[in-house]
Order: structure tokens, then C-alpha cells, then sequence
């Protein structure tokens, strides 16, 4: 039996991972001495919600030195535009980082959240795509808690 067809174009899901597929080459280390970059991290990819046990993270985090998830947290303002239904998508970015080469996870964290706040807002990064308007709204903020610190993380979310 085959796998039947699960068409995402138009929903939450595509518009996500076509902001993964934006944010790669601003955020992801690639290419010879990917290793060593420190202001970029091994993954970007699409997550399911929010982080909100330290199970999770470390779970994700597990073997990685530091990772961006991006989420569809909410949808704003629908309207019907013919046969499509459009609405805000409200994103947030969530940017984990763990020491590396003696630079401090928090410090990492912070740096590679306003890279990523710096390329949403690239004047003309979105034409081309599907998106019905640039990011507004750009803001980051320190996710710092104990519970993480503990297990040797730095987090900052980015959201718009």
C-alpha cells in the first residue's frame, strides 16, 4: 500500500520550513572548517512548539554544540483572499548553544540570535517567496534559567 499524498503548500507547516530553508546559509556552519565557526551552528530545522522541559532540550541537543528550531507558535488576522486562506503567522526562532573552543554559550547564543534577527530583516531577503510581507516585529530574548545553565546551554529566542 502506498503512502498516501499530505499536501502542506499553503499551511503553517510549508511557511515554516521555508523560513528554515531562508535562515540555512545565514546561520548554518557548512563547507571545509564548518567545525570552527563559531558564530553559526550545525542545524536549522522546523519544530513542533515551544521548549518548555529540559528534557527536550537536552534530548535535541544531544552530540550538538549548538542548533537553531523554528516554530509556527500562532496565526493572527485570517482572511479569505479567493480560494486561500491568509493570516500572520507569528514565528519564534529558538537558538541553543553550548560552549565552544573556550567562547561562552551565552555569548554564542546571543550573537548568532541577532544574526538571525539581522537576516529577517535583509531588505528584499524575501521576494522570491512565498511570504505575503516582510518580518515585523523582530524581537530576542534571553531564555536564560538556571535549570539550563545546569546543563550547560545558552538560549535566546527570537521571535516576529
Amino acid at each position: 500500500m502506498s503512502r498516501p499524498d499530505f499536501g502542506t503548500i499553503g499551511s503553517t507547516v510549508s511557511a515554516c520550513e521555508a523560513v528554515v530553508e531562508y535562515l540555512k546559509p545565514y546561520l548554518e556552519a557548512t563547507g571545509p572548517g564548518a567545525d570552527r565557526k563559531i558564530d553559526r551552528v550545525q542545524t536549522v530545522e522546523r519544530h513542533i512548539g515551544r521548549f518548555n522541559e529540559v528534557d527536550d532540550i537536552k534530548r535535541w541537543m544531544s552530540g550538538k554544540d549548538g542548533g537553531v528550531r523554528i516554530c509556527a507558535q500562532r496565526v493572527v488576522n485570517y482572511y479569505n483572499e479567493g480560494n486561500r486562506l491568509i493570516g500572520t503567522v507569528e514565528f519564534a526562532a529558538f537558538v541553543f548553544c553550548a560552549d565552544l573552543f573556550g567562547y561562552a554559550k551565552d555569548q554564542r547564543a546571543e550573537l548568532i540570535a541577532g544574526r538571525l534577527a539581522k537576516a529577517l530583516m535583509i531588505k528584499g531577503g524575501w521576494l522570491g517567496t512565498q511570504a505575503k510581507k516582510a518580518p515585523d516585529g523582530v524581537r530576542s530574548d534571553n531564555l536564560y534559567t538556571t535549570a539550563i545553565d545546569k546543563i550547560g546551554l545558552g538560549i535566546w529566542g527570537v521571535t516576529w
